[in-house]
């Protein structure tokens, strides 16, 4: 197995002087069962305060319990950030949570988890294999197990082969740190996890959905209360796209399953109000000129993630599947085979009134996060990939993403942000894992949605931070 990382850049980025920034690609196997077969390009861009911005002497008087301390002699300590997903990039070095731990003294590692921005990206023109077998096959190697085998990889190069660092995780990101702390601990110093601790106790992804089409029934009640006019608007909307065929300009096809799918941003502070913004807009192209206008279709189109971040559908209920369960459309089976109406009214659009769905009778629900084999033919990039898609929500995945008797004797520090409100994590399938995991330490709240880290980063990460240093009420 060879991790190379020959191609280097280093920079100052303008605007941040103070700030220095390292680019690193490595060579690792695809399958890591097969260290001399295939191999792929894994990159790391690495962010820290340039050298001549450390005053000594402010280094000097910095109290311990405020910053922290690098191994072997090293002033600064190295913190690997993993994003969400699965099937995106990470962040820039501009983002505001990244200067809050270079400012806790970390140097950040961003790493493009595999299959993402530079690391050997997944679309639909460059997916190896001569046949969709071989295709799936290739793509069912870019799971959290292999993100963390990557990372390993990564930090040797970086930090040394005994180092150690610490790890921050966003949603998915803190998937894979579990998965970081079920089979690789021992060089972990410390986990941050936002909004992303898995259910642990599942091996496929229908109670996850079970619990996401309640919680987000109760989100769509709360748009609809606040906008109570667009409950028509929708319905309007919808009987236009059922009537026309509405072509996007990257070649989709705006459906009312697609137009629905804009639900996913209500689990995210601003969401109800940008999807009303957008509602509002479409609304009045087709009341005003008969049809919905490019701009418009461009908006609708920018708010939806999957062309461009196929991972996030193709492989995206396999996150959850372990011990040969396959997810076999696990977010479409649940609308199939489940009584309780909050389900069934996604089926059909049309809510009944019931107590727990106060004022939303005639409303046509979003979705959100699911994902649906209607996806494969209504977005454009999607649609190369449905054979490779019916392949792998067919395929058994064997092994565990979890060990839980590792987690139960943790070691490692975990500072975990959870929000009660999280439309897409769970917080009853979060128990399992504070549980049975030694060494959680938890923030709870239920005024922070899914996107705190970005929306309200002061807050949770001094949050953490104060339970890292100790402070308790």
């Amino acid at each position: 197995m060879r991790a190379d990382a020959d191609d280097i850049e280093k920079y100052e980025l303008n605007g941040y002087p103070d700030l220095l920034i390292t680019e690193h690609f490595f060579t690792v196997p695809l399958d890591y069962t097969k260290p001399d077969g295939q191999e792929i390009t894994i990159f790391a861009r690495v962010v820290k305060k340039s050298e001549k911005s450390v005053k000594p002497e402010k280094k000097k008087n910095t109290k311990k319990e405020d910053n922290v301390e690098g191994e072997e002699g090293e002033d600064r300590a190295y913190l690997c950030y993993l994003n969400g997903g699965p099937g995106f990039n990470n962040t820039t070095p501009q983002a505001e949570y990244v200067s809050k731990f270079i400012d806790k003294g970390y140097t950040i590692v961003l790493l493009d988890q595999r299959g993402t921005g530079l690391s050997e990206c997944i679309c639909a023109e460059n997916i190896p294999g001569d046949t969709p077998e071989e295709q799936a096959d290739y793509v069912s190697h870019f799971r959290a197990d292999n993100i963390v085998r990557d990372a390993e990889v990564v930090r040797e190069r970086i930090v040394g082969k005994e180092g150690k660092w610490s790890l921050a995780g966003q949603s998915f990101g803190g998937f894979c740190i579990t998965t970081y702390l079920s089979f690789s601990p021992e060089y972990i110093t410390e986990a941050f996890m936002f909004g992303g601790i898995p259910p642990i106790g599942e091996n496929t992804p229908d109670q996850v959905y079970i619990n996401l089409y309640k919680r987000l029934a109760d989100r769509n009640t709360v748009y609809y209360t606040k906008y109570p006019k667009d409950i028509e608007r929708v319905r309007e909307i919808a009987k236009y796209l059922n009537e026309n065929e509405v072509k996007l300009s990257n070649g989709g096809i705006l459906t009312t399953d697609r137009f629905r799918d804009l639900g996913i941003s209500f689990g995210m502070h601003g969401g109800i109000d940008s999807i009303h913004k957008l509602v509002f807009r479409t609304h009045n192209d087709i009341t005003r000129f008969g049809k919905i206008l490019s701009p418009t279709l461009s908006l609708i189109q920018s708010n939806q993630s999957f062309d461009d971040h196929v991972l996030y559908c193709i492989l995206h209920e396999a996150i959850y599947c372990q011990d040969g369960n396959a997810s076999n459309w696990s977010a479409d089976r649940i609308l199939l085979q489940q009584s309780d109406n909050r389900l069934r009214s996604y089926d059909t659009y049309l809510t009944t009134s019931t107590p727990s769905l106060p004022g939303t009778l005639g409303a046509l629900f979003f979705t959100g996060e699911m994902i649906y084999p209607s996806m494969l033919t209504s977005y454009a990039s999607l649609s190369p990939l449905r054979q490779i898609a019916e392949l792998l929500a067919a395929k058994k995945w064997e092994g565990r993403l979890y060990d839980l008797d590792q987690l139960a004797q943790n070691k490692v520090p975990v500072y975990a942000a959870t929000y009660l409100e999280d439309m897409y994590v769970d917080f009853e399938l979060t128990r399992v894992f504070v549980k049975r995991t030694k060494g959680v330490r938890e923030w709870i709240s239920n005024g922070v949605m899914h996107n705190g880290i970005s929306a309200k980063c002061g807050e949770v990460i001094g949050k953490l931070w104060e339970l890292r240093k100790g402070i308790y009420d």
